[in-house]
């Protein structure tokens, strides 16, 4: 049957095809479309087999409109017609790719499956290298305090220095 394909645009003068696709795959080569007059109404005839499939129409390498169509092989089958066991079927199908696809793609090579050691973490100090640096900082501390108390002793008087000490025993 002739001119199942239609599309009316604002542009007399393009050249539009149309691509059917199928669970998102491009099905065929592309159906030429003819501009009925100057109107900027194309028409053009559906080819392949029976299925439900997505258009897309193209003039000049952009996308000018999209639709779908129900085609038995020889004609478009009005959406009136269709029956609910037939939308079942059609979308029993259609899930069917969608939910192969989806999991062809759970767990690709080199992902959270696989992975058992960790790359690009920070090296972790044993606990011996922690007391080995805890003692350098300790030491290093304790030189300034007694740097300090040094200073400060040369400054201090002997009555200073027994009444701290002893303040601190009371305390």
């Amino acid at each position: 049957m002739a001119n199942e394909l239609n599309i009316a645009l604002p542009t007399s003068g393009l050249t539009v095809t149309a691509q059917r696709y199928q669970s998102g795959s491009a099905v065929g080569s592309a159906i030429s479309l003819t501009e009925v007059g100057s109107t900027g109404f194309y028409s053009g005839t559906m080819t392949g087999s029976a299925g439900t499939y997505q258009l897309a129409f193209r003039s000049a390498g952009a996308n000018v409109g999209s639709g779908s169509i129900v085609w038995d092989g020889t004609a478009e089958v009005a959406s009136s017609t269709l029956t609910a066991p037939q939308v079942r079927s059609e979308l029993s199908v259609e899930l069917g790719r969608l939910d192969a696809s989806v999991s062809s793609r759970l767990a690709p090579s080199g992902t959270l499956a696989t992975v058992t050691t960790l790359t690009n973490a920070p090296t972790v100090p044993t606990p011996s290298q922690i007391a080995s640096q805890v003692r350098t900082e300790l030491s290093s501390e304790l030189a300034k305090v007694a740097a300090l108390n040094t200073t400060r002793l040369g400054q201090c008087t002997t009555t200073e220095i027994l009444g701290n000490l002893l303040a601190q025993a009371n305390s």
